[in-house]
């Protein structure tokens, strides 16, 4: 499986990672609380849409932001890096439960920055390793990117995050989908999910609702 193999290996998808390998030695080997430093860091990478996907995975709650990184490159155009932010089933508190902890959690009392921002190395699921947060680590070192990080995460959750907007899109996506639902639960109610702790389909339209 080539996504799985990239996953372990660091292997390219498509293309090489030559690029992206350069990437990561300039963060390793220089201070990113230097802005000289920094402003190299910014030839590379878009900034913003890092800054806006990491907003997002940690209002999300989104223990799956590790194990799960896209990001891609234009080749032509000096392209900076981006990434795609995808598989963000286990979030908002799905479940309940957290591999960080080893506890079931509320999303709301899961501390979420502390998990997005922990150098964790080892074997353990879903399997860290310290390049998943080196980037956001490092740039957080940075005084002028931390500062905007704080006060576009503070304007995110007054504006896109704010919980009438966020209320609005959840009932408008459910109403889209409450026709299909009945043929979902027909077909698969009962049927295990995945591993521990994910349980089993919905049976009832009831169930579903509720989690919604």
């Amino acid at each position: 499986d080539i996504t799985m193999g990239a996953i372990a290996t660091g292997n390219a998808v498509m293309g090489d990672t030559e690029a992206y390998n350069k990437l990561r030695g300039y963060i390793a080997r220089n201070d990113m609380g230097n802005d000289f430093l920094f402003d190299g860091l910014d030839q590379m990478v878009d900034l913003e849409e890092y800054r806006n996907l990491y907003i997002a995975q940690i209002y999300l709650s989104n223990i799956d932001m590790w194990l799960n990184q896209k990001y891609w490159r234009e080749r032509e155009n000096f392209g900076k890096w981006r990434w795609i932010i995808y598989d963000t089933d286990i979030s908002l508190g799905q479940h309940d439960y957290y591999y960080y902890t080893q506890n079931y959690e509320t999303a709301s009392s899961f501390n979420t920055v502390d998990f997005a921002t922990i150098n964790y190395g080892g074997p353990s699921w879903p399997h860290y390793q310290p390049w998943f947060s080196e980037k956001i680590i490092s740039l957080l070192d940075n005084e002028s990117f931390r500062d905007d990080f704080i006060q576009t995460f503070a304007v995110h959750l007054n504006t896109t995050f704010k919980t009438q907007r966020v209320l609005a899109k959840i009932d408008s996506l459910a109403k889209n989908i409450s026709k299909e639902m009945p043929y979902q639960i027909g077909r698969y109610g009962g049927v295990t999910v995945g591993f521990n702790p994910y349980g089993t389909h919905f049976t009832t339209m009831e169930e579903w609702q509720s989690h919604v």
